[in-house]
């Protein structure tokens, strides 16, 4: 029981490594960091501060999805930022989706107050038939189809085989960045 109870451990703390290792993809999307962007870069990026509709300078939501591989199970990492925080009765729900009629939900998370969001659970075996990964904005109740309220959405990443170094129990498989649907 006592070997059980540290290989568990351990490998919560491994996702724990993985995630916190995988977070700054997400501060990079959303534009975390506090100093302007140079006017050479903006000049470049072809717009100036008012006009730049970017994830970075609108403040829209953005996300990342990460499938990563821990001992010999695929699992998908959802994390996004600048989601509007969830009411008393929501929460948001990760899909994976073809369309609103063509969906399977991987399980719900409501966000912090600064609407943040993170998620992790284990991928079907049929995941493949999916093109997308999406999230969506769902009331709380009793049904389980897409309430066709999408908030990101990103295509299903094509997976690279695992890749281990010595006693690494964790492998990254593929990544998808999540963007409002239709901008």
């Amino acid at each position: 029981v006592r070997r059980r109870r540290l290989l568990a451990g351990g490998g919560a703390l491994a996702v724990l490594a993985l995630v916190a290792v995988l977070l700054w993809p997400v501060g990079l999307l959303t534009g975390d960091d506090d100093e302007p962007e140079p006017a050479a870069e903006q000049a470049a990026s072809g717009g100036d501060e008012g006009q730049n509709t970017s994830a970075q300078t609108t403040g829209a939501p953005a996300g990342i999805a990460i499938v990563v591989n821990q001992n010999g199970r695929r699992q998908l990492l959802v994390q996004a930022a600048r989601l509007e925080a969830s009411g008393e009765r929501e929460a948001y729900e990760v899909w994976l989706y073809n369309s609103q009629g063509d969906a399977r939900t991987l399980g719900g998370q409501v966000t912090d107050q600064q609407g943040n969001y993170q998620a992790i659970g284990n991928l079907p075996a049929d995941f493949a038939q999916y093109r997308f990964i999406d999230i969506s904005r769902e009331p709380l109740d009793n049904q389980r189809s897409h309430s066709g309220d999408s908030v990101l959405r990103g295509r299903m990443p094509t997976l690279r085989a695992p890749q281990r170094q010595g006693n690494q129990k964790t492998a990254v498989l593929g990544q998808s960045v999540l963007a409002p649907p239709g901008g």
